[in-house]
């Protein structure tokens, strides 16, 4: 029996099986696709936090930004830092590379594995999965379950807990040289926004909505910017605090649990920072101890995520550009991506 399976190879569910396997449990990851890492999920661009949740590793990054342009009607804004403010990593490379780290402390995969439910008990939880390859059933008994595994959860779906609201994402590689240590922000798109993000060897552009259709205003991007792109990938965004995100012996974490920044739609700062709390808080033979993790990463984040999730709410109204005005007149150093506290506390304060 295993103490920990965990569904979903991405950033959040290797790094959950990275902590529980140093922590001499044996764990199992299950991943629906055959690699590691594809297809691509997100952009990977992240704040210097990450490095809090895992040893630094040059080869994952593409490109280091130390500003933010945000385009509001006619007017532009800019918003650098001194010091290195956010890095754009290769998605792939690092699922790999914190899969890897898992790997090397003993945890175990299950590749071409999909869950197809599981049956709670007592002292443990029947895991029911199928192998889209040899498309064999089987059921493995585990300790805990987590449900590390994406916007469209099938753990989640299983413990009959709500889904979060959701964005329509879509974004595309160019092939075009761009070593800029500025993102740019477009606030035209309703309730959201496109961007632009230099990754070195190319350039990537995006955008989400909540909705309407995410293929006509990204149409409308790439005319307005004049780009063809060579790569395209698309997908959900979660936002919004639930209620809950544990049950019995099942919890969640990473995007399956909405561990997302509303205001921007990234996740995998906030969702390694909620497995990295799940493996300091949760013991697999006590499951009374989900409810520590639910009020430890609340306490860490909860207020993050109900500011951002105010700052949404302006996007797209009168108020968006002098809130941008006021937040470009506040020092620079002071205001950080993961945490939308730090502008919305300024504002209180006026």
């Amino acid at each position: 029996m295993y103490d920990l399976i965990v569904v979903g190879a991405g950033p959040s569910g290797s790094q959950l099986a990275w902590r529980f396997a140093q922590n001499g449990k044996r764990v199992l990851i299950l991943e629906e696709h055959g690699v590691v890492g594809r297809p691509v999920a997100c952009s990977g661009h992240v704040s210097t936090k990450i490095w809090d949740t895992i040893p630094y590793n040059e080869d994952i990054v593409e490109n280091k930004i130390r500003a933010g342009v945000l385009h509001v009607g006619a007017r532009s804004y800019e918003f650098r830092k001194k010091d290195v403010v956010s890095y754009v990593l290769c998605r792939e490379r690092l699922d790999k590379y914190v899969h890897g780290l898992a790997s090397e402390a003993g945890a175990e995969t299950m590749l071409n594995t999909r869950l197809t439910g599981f049956t709670h008990h007592k002292d443990n939880v029947d895991v029911h999965v199928y192998n889209t390859q040899t498309k064999q059933k089987q059921t493995i008994r585990t300790k805990m379950l987590a449900g590390c595994d994406g916007p469209a959860s099938a753990v989640r779906r299983t413990l009959g807990l709500p889904d979060p609201k959701m964005l329509h994402g879509v974004f595309c590689y160019v092939n075009a040289r761009d070593a800029s240590d500025a993102v740019e922000l477009w606030f035209d798109i309703p309730k959201f926004f496109s961007w632009k993000i230099p990754r070195g060897a190319s350039v990537e552009y995006g955008l989400a909505v909540e909705k309407g259709s995410a293929k006509a205003y990204f149409e409308r991007l790439l005319k307005q910017q004049n780009v063809k792109p060579s790569a395209l990938h698309a997908g959900l965004i979660p936002y919004g605090l639930l209620k809950r995100v544990s049950k019995g012996r099942v919890f969640l974490c990473g995007d399956a649990a909405s561990q997302v920044k509303p205001f921007t739609g990234g996740g995998i700062v906030y969702g390694m920072t909620c497995a990295k709390i799940a493996s300091e808080t949760i013991d697999v033979d006590a499951p009374e101890t989900l409810r520590a993790y639910e009020r430890a990463w609340r306490r860490e984040l909860g207020k993050e995520i109900v500011a951002g999730s105010v700052l949404k709410g302006v996007y797209s109204t009168p108020l968006m550009q002098p809130l941008v005005y006021f937040a470009s007149k506040l020092d620079a150093e002071r205001l950080h991506m993961d945490m939308p506290t730090t502008l919305v506390k300024p504002l209180r304060n006026r």
